[in-house]
């Protein structure tokens, strides 16, 4: 899911728009029709305002201004000119739709100069805007999922296990981990625990009511209000999920990875008293297992093990690469991935296995330095490989 994480972007900046999520069986008030009459109606609908027929919504009347007139004065007495900015365009995007409407009331749409629906409150009860809410709290909650496991050099994955199976990891003591990862708190603009669980508190509410095809409506009183909580969940969402996508915390644990043989995990090919490199250098160490950090069952890594070796075995009909089966872990032994140490390819091609496989780098060992080499470009500063 993660990495179609900007499909939810546009769902709110191209895909979804005012059009889509509007009230588009206008219900308007006939000129000559009396006061009390449009009162009542509107008052069983619960309409404030309602644009007057014939006018194609230059003119409204408001549900205040008919309660405390003659109930036979005609509407039309009664009706204002519709301010500028009461009006917004049909093709106005979710995300600006909505901060409009937290600045007024109403809104009335309106397609090629013509009046084709009206904007209240009660539409953020659409499927429309549900729909794009409950895709940006799962990305969230996945993204959180990775970020801790970052963090904490913990395999968590990105999605609990079905219920009687699980891993442990629910989301309940996902949420617990997050209150002390203190770095995690400040990359994500939050300066305490107790100000992140109340945020993630009150998302949770929200995406249990939207689960039980509820609306925002449920936490929100007032379109204010709601374009409050749409807004904070899009500043903690994106970034989430620039910290996914490039983080400092990741790169420093790939800089902080102890590789051992497999089959005698005393060898040290990098970290604390590193033995004399097997091959001649460079070699290097490319996995397939956990793709961009995302956990996978024991099952699926090995798949993806035996398919990097098969791969590596007939790489090239003019090539002899020379492996060895090695094991990357974190210093404290939470984080392991088995892959592969690899002589006799060229930079450029052991970049190009990695990206294949979906890594997001692969390690170039010399004599001296081990050094992180992204799989998108670049290269990381060098280290010692002996420590």
């Amino acid at each position: 899911m993660l990495n179609r994480i900007q499909e939810i972007d546009q769902l709110a900046t191209t895909i979804f728009r005012v059009e889509h999520f509007c009230t588009r069986s206008v219900q308007q008030a006939k000129p000559a029709e009396g006061a009390k009459n449009v009162h009542l109606w509107m008052d069983l609908n619960d309409f404030d305002y309602a644009p007057v027929a014939g006018t194609n919504g230059e003119m409204f009347v408001s549900r205040f201004s008919l309660e405390v007139a003659d109930g036979d004065q005609a509407v039309s007495i009664l009706s204002q000119p519709t301010p500028d900015d009461h009006w917004i365009e049909a093709h106005t995007s979710l995300r600006d739709g909505l901060k409009r409407l937290a600045s007024t009331d109403w809104l009335l749409v309106r397609q090629n100069g013509d009046l084709i629906g009206i904007l209240t409150l009660n539409d953020l009860a659409s499927p429309v805007i549900s729909t794009y809410l409950l895709a940006r709290l799962l990305g969230m909650e996945h993204g959180l999922r990775r970020l801790l496991g970052t963090y904490s050099n913990e395999m968590i994955p990105d999605e609990p296990s079905e219920k009687g199976k699980g891993d442990g990891w629910t989301l309940e003591k996902v949420m617990n981990r997050l209150t002390t990862q203190k770095d995690l708190l400040k990359d994500l603009g939050y300066s305490s625990g107790k100000k992140f669980e109340k945020a993630f508190k009150g998302f949770l509410k929200l995406r249990n009511h939207l689960a039980h095809a509820r609306s925002i409506l449920y936490v929100a009183n007032d379109a204010g209000q709601a374009a409050e909580i749409v807004s904070e969940l899009e500043r903690i969402t994106s970034s989430v999920f620039g910290l996914v996508t490039n983080r400092d915390a990741v790169w420093l644990s790939y800089e902080a990875t102890q590789i051992v043989d497999a089959e005698d995990p005393s060898f040290v090919w990098a970290g604390a008293d590193a033995a004399p490199l097997l091959f001649p250098a460079p070699v290097y160490v490319i996995t397939a297992q956990n793709p961009s950090e995302r956990v996978l069952s024991e099952s699926e890594n090995l798949r993806r093990h035996s398919l990097l070796e098969s791969y590596l075995r007939c790489f090239s009909p003019v090539t002899t690469l020379v492996l060895k089966e090695v094991i990357g872990k974190s210093m404290e032994g939470s984080w392991q991935e088995i892959g592969w140490a690899i002589g006799g390819l060229a930079r450029e091609e052991a970049v190009e296995i990695g990206r294949h496989f979906s890594q997001r780098a692969i390690f170039e060992l010399t004599n001296d330095k081990v050094c992180v080499i992204p799989t998108d470009g670049g290269a990381r500063e060098a280290l010692p490989r002996v420590l």
